[in-house]
């Protein structure tokens, strides 16, 4: 059920480009230059995306604009830190530390719509769907063009009857 790395080296890179990215510091201690790092992680991205690690890819290519928004947005940085934080824990398949994580990120910004919808992919996770329902329509509220909501909801509805609803796309 889970939306688990197809390799290991992988899921262990974006856990040790999450943890720093918060800091604004790399394992070193030294200052993470953001633009550098996003030229890097899209070279990796495309790179992934040519071998057919297409999931890979898109997790870097969501965490190098989550990393955008952290340079474009400081003062508003925990809220993402959350969100980042949460996105690893759900890739990990520990889906109540995601839950959490998402939590505080929407304690701190209730209209962040990306921490919301991934509340609900989490909910999912744990065969807990209509709280994943729930959270799906407030992001609806909130941003009513996120059509990766309203297919979230079609998707999980339209499984009734018995058969287990497939994840939809993270």
């Amino acid at each position: 059920m889970s939306k688990q790395f197809t390799d290991p080296t992988m899921a262990k890179f974006i856990e040790a480009i999450a943890t720093p990215l918060g800091t604004g510091k790399d394992m070193h201690g030294h200052p993470v230059v953001y633009a550098e790092f996003v030229t890097t992680l899209k070279g990796l991205a495309s790179m992934l995306q040519q071998k057919g690690h297409v999931r890979e890819a898109g997790v870097l290519e969501s965490i190098t604009g989550k990393i955008q928004a952290l340079e474009a947005a400081p003062a508003k940085r925990g809220y993402l830190e959350w969100d980042i934080e949460g996105t690893v824990y759900l890739r990990k398949g520990d889906y109540d530390e995601a839950i959490r994580c998402f939590e505080m990120a929407l304690e701190i910004n209730p209209s962040y719509h990306p921490a919301l919808y991934n509340l609900g992919i989490a909910h999912v996770d744990k065969m807990e769907f209509e709280k994943a329902v729930e959270c799906w329509e407030k992001v609806l509220k909130i941003e009513p063009s996120y059509q990766k909501a309203s297919a979230a909801i079609a998707k999980v509805r339209s499984f009734t009857g018995g058969q287990e609803p497939i994840r939809p796309e993270g």
